[in-house]
């Protein structure tokens, strides 16, 4: 911003006449407070540079966006939990101490309306999440707060006929469209009548399914690479998989590079050689070592047109001392090589045929990342349960907001959980180890 927003924001038309060393003096005192680099000065002003979740402002259209994801991802109790965490943020009105900036009314205003969607959109989580119970009071308080706004007569009329209140729920629908005629003189929109008409009909789709029972298998495999058995755990590379397999149906060759750890051999086992088994095609994996004519053998065995996938191929380079065995290596018509460096040139120069094509294994997209992270809990009837794990993370002396990473093992060190403890206090706190928070941890 420059100066002269700034002199407006803080006085108006009329700024005194030391404005300038008034507002070089907040900066100093600012930036004592905030750090040296959280507001920087450039030819044009100055510039905040703070994270996100040092900004309330920021932090609760983040976390709205995010479980705007959430619900799109069937997450309906995250979504829940990261609305009340927004909504949290809440003081007042947004930036009522400049009430008569208009940049500042403008994004406070925004603001405000967002709020407004925030809550409604966290009685729709809760709802879909089947805690109608819970949010009829909190539902009745947003249409008395706000009776012009259609979709709070919704959500109402939604929680009352999922608690059995079927008559209320209609009630409802007949006083949003008294409201509607008597102060703005129009009619429902559409949605407000499919509800009323699924009501009168008692369909079956406004009904919560009972939830099913979770799994006591822990679903994720932390750092041990997935295989084949585990393709049904195995989330979050469907786009990569798909590219693989469109790949392969158009060239002999095609090496999966990155560096290590980025998921190749899971995409390769739990992800490829599991998608055509799917298809009804053979495939045999096999790890080169010190021999790796000795690992082809396993084709003997398979169906002829096998696809031989080749898992950690740099073995051919790093273990095989041998250049004859080397050439000798034959590859079958459907190959996957995984390269354990991040350029793949070795890998590719081993390979007589030209044709080869490079497919990237390092990174996810923000979708993938999200389904990797969540889809196994989900499968496994997991519930996820937000509130709880910075009080576990201080019980046991653990770094607060350190917590486990897709990547690392959840497991207990003992190999279960233990009556009411579980043994988390004696794992390090480490971010490359990992703890997993049972549920007898937490005293169930």
């Amino acid at each position: 911003m420059s100066a002269d927003q700034l002199f407006d924001a803080l006085w108006g038309e009329r700024p005194p006449a030391s404005a300038g060393k008034i507002l070089q003096g907040c900066v100093v005192r600012l930036r004592k407070v905030l750090g040296r680099e959280a507001i920087r000065t450039s030819p044009h002003g100055y510039t905040l540079h703070l994270p996100t979740e040092d900004m309330d402002s920021l932090r609760f259209e983040d976390q709205v966006g995010r479980a705007r994801e959430m619900l799109t991802l069937g997450e309906a109790d995250r979504a829940a939990y990261l609305l009340t965490e927004a909504l949290e943020l809440w003081h007042g009105e947004a930036f009522a101490e400049l009430e008569s900036w208009e940049p500042a009314v403008a994004a406070g205003t925004r603001l405000s309306e967002l709020r407004l969607e925030a809550e409604e959109l966290r009685i729709d989580a809760l709802l879909r999440a089947g805690r109608y119970r819970e949010v009829l009071s909190e539902a009745q308080a947003l249409v008395r707060a706000a009776p012009l706004r259609e979709y709070r007569w919704v959500v109402l009329a939604r929680a009352q006929y999922q608690s059995g209140q079927q008559g209320e729920a209609l009630r409802t629908i007949h006083q949003l469209k008294a409201v509607l005629a008597e102060h703005l003189g129009i009619d429902p929109g559409p949605d407000v009548i499919a509800l009323e008409t699924s009501i009168l009909r008692q369909d079956s789709s406004l009904l919560v399914v009972d939830a099913p029972t979770a799994s006591a298998t822990c679903p994720w495999l932390g750092l041990r690479p997935y295989g084949l058995e585990d393709a049904e755990w195995f989330f979050g590379r469907d786009a990569d998989v798909a590219a693989c397999l469109d790949i392969l149906a158009r060239t002999s060759v095609l090496a999966l590079i990155g560096p290590s750890g980025s998921g190749k051999s899971s995409l390769l086992r739990a992800g490829v050689a599991a998608a055509l088994r799917r298809r009804g095609q053979h495939s045999v994996t096999i790890t080169p070592g010190v021999h790796p004519m000795d690992s082809l053998t396993a084709l003997a065995r398979a169906p002829r047109g096998a696809a031989l996938l080749i898992d950690q191929c740099e073995e051919l380079f790093s273990l095989c001392e041998e250049p004859e065995e080397q050439r000798s290596t034959g590859l079958g018509s459907a190959v996957l090589w995984l390269d354990y460096s991040d350029d793949g040139s070795r890998l590719v120069s081993g390979a007589d045929d030209g044709g080869v094509s490079l497919w990237d294994a390092t990174t996810l997209d923000p979708l993938g990342t999200s389904r990797g992270r969540t889809g196994p809990g989900r499968r496994a009837v997991h519930r996820r349960q937000p509130r709880r794990r910075d009080r576990v993370e201080r019980r046991h002396g653990l770094p607060v907001g350190d917590r486990p990473r897709p990547g690392h093992r959840l497991r207990l060190p003992d190999g279960g959980p233990g009556p009411d403890r579980g043994g988390v206090g004696r794992v390090p706190a480490r971010a490359a180890l990992s703890v997993r928070v049972s549920r007898r941890v937490r005293g169930r």
